[in-house]
């Protein structure tokens, strides 16, 4: 028998996401998933952002510079050559009942 986690809203965290030395008017994109890897929550913001209302666990975020605008991380091409859309990946982000955890991303 499965039984789901159920979680009280005391119980929840968040997490900020802070970017370094970008330009306000860049976009970017951030997901955040779930240990077994469902997307918690997909955001677009210019240089801050806080995903709110997470259960404690540990998540997965991938956030990337939407350089062209269509909202997708680009891989680019070899011929003609069009460098890939830069992107972060960080894996057991660990949050905390009633904490906020701090990522603060460089991309220089």
């Amino acid at each position: 028998m499965y039984e789901p986690q159920v979680w009280d809203s005391t119980e929840y965290g968040e997490i900020e996401v802070v970017l370094e030395n970008v330009d306000s008017t860049d976009i970017h994109y951030l997901r955040v998933l779930s240990p077994d890897g469902e997307e918690q929550s997909f955001t677009k913001f210019n240089q801050t952002t806080t995903v709110s209302a997470l259960p404690p666990l540990s998540y997965t975020l991938i956030l990337f510079k939407d350089k062209n605008g269509d909202g997708k991380w680009n891989r680019g091409s070899v011929v003609p050559y069009k460098s890939p859309e830069r992107y972060y990946v960080q894996e057991g982000l660990r949050v905390q009942e009633g904490f906020t955890s701090g990522v603060n991303i460089n991309f220089d």
